[in-house]
């Protein structure tokens, strides 16, 4: 007979849970890609990505299409500013994510934020959103 266990924390994702991040991940990338001059409606022949860590998406292209110039560290570095640029002009929250982080708070539950998207840009979501303090913990890929 198993015995009953008590939920301690919650742990919530950033992107499409707390935030509707995936189309501006996938805009940013487009937008850095074609200022390289990649053939972005080639796009069609790398893998999904959905999920996947920039830097991965970064080499998948890459491996397609190498570019001249910047390298691919840079090019990780701006994708993730234009991301969070697009994410600070449309402030897309989600629908009861403020409800939902209070309640677990007022359950007495620890909050934390685990996302593949990186530390800083955690740290500036939840800011930008006045969210900051109700999380205990974050981590990133």
């Amino acid at each position: 007979m198993s015995t009953p266990r008590q939920i301690l924390a919650a742990i919530f994702d950033m992107d499409g849970l707390l935030i509707d991040s995936e189309p501006l991940w996938d805009r940013a990338e487009l937008d850095v890609m074609a200022s390289l001059g990649v053939d972005i409606s080639r796009r069609n022949e790398l893998p999904d990505t959905l999920g996947l860590r920039i830097d991965m998406v970064v080499d998948l292209w890459y491996a397609r299409q190498p570019w001249n110039g910047p390298s691919r560290q840079e090019v990780v570095e701006r994708v993730i500013a234009r991301a969070i640029s697009l994410v600070e002009e449309t402030r897309p929250l989600l629908p009861g994510v403020r409800e939902a982080v209070a309640l677990c708070k007022e359950q007495g539950l620890l909050v934390g934020l685990a996302s593949a998207s990186p530390l800083h840009m955690l740290e500036k979501v939840l800011t930008m959103f006045d969210l900051r303090d109700s999380f205990d913990a974050l981590a990133s890929a």
